[in-house]
């Protein structure tokens, strides 16, 4: 089994934020040419690093997302952002205490 290190330069939220959801009409056969879709682009996500997310054909030519493995991606950054918000709230907590203290101290 892998894992993906907390500290990895990829898989971190400032990587997540460079995904660029877009609307677009796929190409050749891969669906109703009428239709519009919402999706990533597949060479863009190869370009920020996330190979692992896109499937590769012959002679490494790129065939479209994994989209199952940007989930699991996915929760990786939504655990990350987690864990900044519960910081923060102990942060929150801290300063109110230490407000209660001030206003008792100054009897307000």
């Amino acid at each position: 089994m892998v894992t993906i290190p907390q500290d990895d330069p990829v898989y971190n939220v400032e990587t997540f934020m460079k995904l660029r959801p877009v609307f677009y009409n796929p190409k050749d056969d891969c669906g109703d040419e009428t239709k519009r879709y919402v999706g990533l682009i597949a060479e863009e996500v190869q370009d920020i690093g996330l190979r692992e997310m896109v499937s590769y054909g012959e002679n490494d030519k790129v065939m479209g997302l994994g989209y199952d493995r940007i989930s699991v991606f996915t929760m990786k950054v939504v655990q990350e952002q987690q864990k900044i918000i519960q910081e923060q709230q102990q942060k929150i907590n801290d300063l109110e205490e230490q407000i209660k203290l001030i206003k008792s101290y100054l009897n307000i």
